[in-house]
Parts: structure tokens; sequence; C-alpha cells
């Protein structure tokens, strides 16, 4: 019994001492006593707010404006008068002091990426003439051209006709050689196209003679030829300043008689007014004919052109008539004359 007695005393002796140390190790805080307020009532602490989220508005609020209970609300309160703005640090300015809205600068546009260039031809592809349209002068253009020529060489036959009171037949044929020296020019083209030319041309032998069998080295001055001329010519471009031109003209051809011919007549009616007959009668024209001929030549120059030519024309034309009359008989004589002649031409066109 005194045993149980004693571990008794002893386990209250090691609970006491502890509780001792920890009394001394924590002292408990002292409670204020609570203040009364002027009604004799005791005054709570404010209750603590609960905690806001750092932003209710969703975007955020603009320059001037706060958010409040989720909605932007002005910083200026009252709100500013009309006419004045609100700044960010909520005061009321005149609305011209307002800060001005930069906006930002149209992005520069996109660069437009160059063209390919084509590919330029290779000079040996180019034609000469193209660079220079001097050779051929536009659709629409007149020409005015000017001929000075000499005979390279002339031969034909004149043809002498007999009429016996109405009936007709050939006497003979005698061959010459044609003595005209030089022939004159002058033409007026227009261009139908850049090729080809059309027009009128005039040209004038002011010497024709011919040489007669048999002594074809005597010449025979028969008068003046004037020859009116239609005229086709081509051009074909050489080069930029050369053209090659193929003509052919054709036309009406007039013979004024003068020279030995003009003499001859005179003396064949001073001998038939010693004849004894009725009437004699020699026309001395003008008289009238044809020719058509063909030219190649070459053209220089770029405005004003120089060109030189080969021409070959075939004519024919009437060189006298002559008429005896004894009662009812009539005796007449017509000589024509045809021929060839080939010109080297030389001009100037403008």
């Amino acid at each position: 019994m005194w045993r149980q007695v004693g571990w008794a005393l002893g386990v209250f002796f090691v609970m006491g001492a502890w509780g001792t140390a920890s009394a001394q190790t924590a002292p408990p805080a002292p409670i204020a006593p609570p203040t009364a307020g002027a009604s004799g009532s005791v005054a709570q602490p404010p209750p603590t707010a609960p905690p806001v989220a750092a932003s209710e508005c969703f975007p955020h609020c603009r320059t001037s404006y706060t958010c409040y209970q989720a909605q932007c609300i002005s910083l200026c309160n009252p709100p500013c008068a009309e006419g004045q703005s609100c700044t960010s640090v909520g005061e009321c300015v005149p609305a011209a002091a307002a800060p001005p809205i930069v906006s930002s600068p149209p992005p520069p546009p996109p660069p437009v990426a160059p063209l390919p260039a084509s590919p330029a031809l290779p000079r040996a592809a180019v034609p000469a003439w193209s660079s220079e349209p001097s050779a051929l002068r536009d659709a629409g253009t007149f020409v005015l051209v000017g001929h000075l020529g000499v005979e390279l060489f002339g031969a034909g036959h004149r043809e002498d006709e007999l009429c016996d009171t109405g009936d007709c037949q050939s006497a003979s044929s005698v061959e010459f050689s044609d003595k005209s020296p030089v022939v004159l020019g002058v033409d007026g083209l227009f261009h139908a196209t850049r090729g080809l030319r059309l027009g009128l041309g005039y040209w004038l032998v002011p010497y024709s003679a011919m040489g007669a069998e048999p002594n074809r080295g005597t010449t025979f001055h028969i008068g003046s030829e004037h020859a009116l001329n239609a005229i086709i010519e081509g051009l074909a471009p050489l080069r930029p300043n050369l053209a090659l031109a193929l003509r052919v003209h054709a036309g009406p051809r007039l013979l004024i008689t003068g020279g030995d011919l003009a003499q001859s007549l005179d003396s064949f009616l001073s001998a038939c007014s010693r004849m004894p007959v009725d009437h004699c009668e020699a026309d001395k024209g003008p008289f009238f004919g044809g020719q058509a001929g063909t030219a190649v030549g070459l053209l220089f120059g770029s405005r004003v052109r120089a060109r030189l030519d080969l021409a070959v024309e075939r004519y024919f034309v009437q060189a006298g008539e002559r008429r005896l009359s004894d009662g009812p008989l009539t005796f007449s004589s017509t000589v024509t004359n045809f021929g060839t002649r080939f010109w080297a031409l030389a001009g100037i066109e403008l």
C-alpha cells in the first residue's frame, strides 16, 4: 500500500514540475479591456474588406477612365462640362488642350515587282531599213520627180500607106536608127502605200530624129515629141537610204512637126502645085500616137533623193500625110514611125 502511495506522490511531483516549466516558457498575452463608446457601448473593430481582383474590367479602360464595380467610369467627378475633356489625372481641361490622338501611319504599299523586260532582238535579226524609214515614205506622201536622160540605143521602121480612091495598102517599110539624143521628164507620184506609188508624168523629146537607110549616119529631124504617161511604180528597200524602183508607164504621144519633116512637106506642096492636078494637100500635124515602157532604178538619200534609171519604151506616131486629087481620083500617102528607145536617166526627187 505504502508503495502505491509513494508512486502516486512521485507522479504528482513530476507533473507539477512540468507545468511550472511550461508556464515560464510561454506566458499568455494580456487581453486588452474593451473601450466604451459615447453611449457606453463597446466599439467593435471594422470588418476586413474582401480582396478585390486585380482588374474587373475587360478590356482595360482607356485613358481618363477607371474601373469601378466592373464598369469604366470617368476619373473626373463631377463630369467635365461641354467643350472640356478629362485628363489621365482626373482634371478637366479645354478640349483643345487634350493630347491629340496619334494614329499610326498606314503601312507602306508592297513593292511592285517590275515587269520582265522583253528580250531585245539581235541586231542582225532587225532589217537594216527598219531603223530609218527614209527609203520608203508614208502613205499619202506626194513626190515630185525630175528626169534628164540620154539615149543609149534606138531603132525603128517607117511604114508608108498608099490609098487610091479609098483602097489603101502598105506600100513600103523602111528601117531606121533612132537619133533622138535626150529626153526631159517630170513626174508627180502619190504614195498609195509605203512601197507603191501612182502618178502622171510628162516627157519631152525636144529633138526627134532618125537616120534613114541606106545612109543611117544622116540625121533626119522630124520635130519634137510630147508624151503623157500614167505611172505605176513599186519600191523595195535595200538599205536605210537606198531603194530599188520598178515602174511601168503608158500613155498618148504627140508629134509636132519641124525641121527636115516640115521642109519635106513644104517641098511636096511646091512640086504638086506645078503638076496638072486639081488639088494638093500636106498635113503638117500635130500627129498623135502612143507609147508604153518600163524602167528599173535606184533611189539614194533620205529627204531629197537622187535616182538613176534604165528605161526602155516602145512608141508609134504618125509622121506626115500627103493627098493629091485629080478629078474623081484621090491619092494619099500616110507615114507612121514605129520605134524602140533605150534611155539612161538621172533625176532628183523632192
